[in-house]
């Protein structure tokens, strides 16, 4: 990742997350992303199971907030319009927010921030910032994965808290069927996956979970154990959509630090509490070891980085 984090280290990761642990079917089966940095030799990056496994390790990665807000990159696709994108990514966010915790819904909430000019996937402690989805038409290959679609969250390595998080998908690559069940390249399917992964969750071990780690029809369907990771991440609780706040870290920004001066963020948070600027942070860009899953038994590559 770019940028620097107050004069902290800032540290990178890159790898597969395919996880080889076998967990024994339970009403509870998930993972949870953590700070535990991806483990060179196997690409298996950091995670906590539940049950638990012998390879958890790290703090469970979650936004400390009631509200985060999440943007479009103002171009979208040549494939996928941006009144499409909007639509789809609404609806995968809605998804993951509407499952019965028992108790209620999760505790936490998406908003619509509106499209922004920046494509680029960064995080900058000193500038402003925003969550952004962006379709890359071209130059996928700098990514140097072949995945469907990849989501990048960035966080404290000491608490886990989730500070910024970027999604992209691959339509270089592959194309989308726009819709929900729209066959092997699901967006609404793909992006709900991703958008498991922005929340903070882990690949599950479970082929019909829409976290597993290989694309499949249906992923836009949340079963009990993507519904069970999302709860126990973020407990019920009763969130007033209309005062909460949804503004980024450092601000809002609807262009690239790079292109930013003093002052220029389109929403100021200054004075608002939890947000220190001296705690050192991780940037996470696990991809998805997700696969599509192809008629004929086909297989093609897909991800995310989570």
């Amino acid at each position: 990742m770019r940028g620097a984090a107050s004069g902290k280290p800032l540290a990178a990761g890159l790898a597969a997350l395919a996880l080889s642990v076998s967990l024994s079917r339970g009403a509870s089966a998930y993972c949870r992303s953590t700070t535990c940095e991806a483990d060179l030799e196997t690409g298996i990056q950091g995670a906590q199971c539940e049950p638990p496994q012998e390879t958890d390790c790290g703090v469970p990665l979650r936004w400390e907030r009631d509200c985060i807000g999440f943007t479009l990159q103002q171009d979208a696709s040549d494939e996928i319009d941006l009144k499409m994108a909007k639509q789809t990514l609404a609806a995968a966010f809605e998804i993951w927010e509407s499952v019965d915790c028992g108790k209620g819904s999760p505790g936490i909430h998406a908003v619509d921030m509106g499209t922004v000019e920046c494509d680029r996937v960064e995080y900058e402690p000193r500038a402003g910032n925003a969550n952004i989805l962006i379709f890359r038409d071209r130059d996928w290959e700098e990514n140097g994965y072949d995945k469907l679609a990849l989501t990048t969250v960035n966080y404290d390595k000491e608490t886990g808290e989730i500070w910024n998080a970027d999604i992209e998908v691959n339509t270089a690559g592959y194309d989308f069927a726009q819709g929900k069940n729209g066959g092997d390249n699901d967006l609404l399917g793909v992006l709900t996956h991703e958008v498991g992964h922005f929340l903070g969750l882990a690949h599950s071990p479970y082929e019909d979970a829409t976290m597993y780690e290989a694309a499949h029809e249906g992923m836009a369907d949340l079963t009990e154990d993507d519904v069970s990771g999302i709860c126990t991440t973020y407990p019920p609780k009763s969130i007033k959509e209309d005062t909460c706040n949804p503004i980024p870290r450092h601000g809002f920004s609807a262009v690239c630090a790079s292109s930013q001066t003093e002052g220029q963020c389109g929403i100021a948070a200054a004075g608002r509490p939890g947000m220190p600027s001296e705690t050192p942070v991780l940037a996470i860009a696990t991809a998805v070891g997700v696969l599509l899953v192809r008629r004929r038994d086909k297989r093609s590559p897909i991800g995310s980085r989570s």
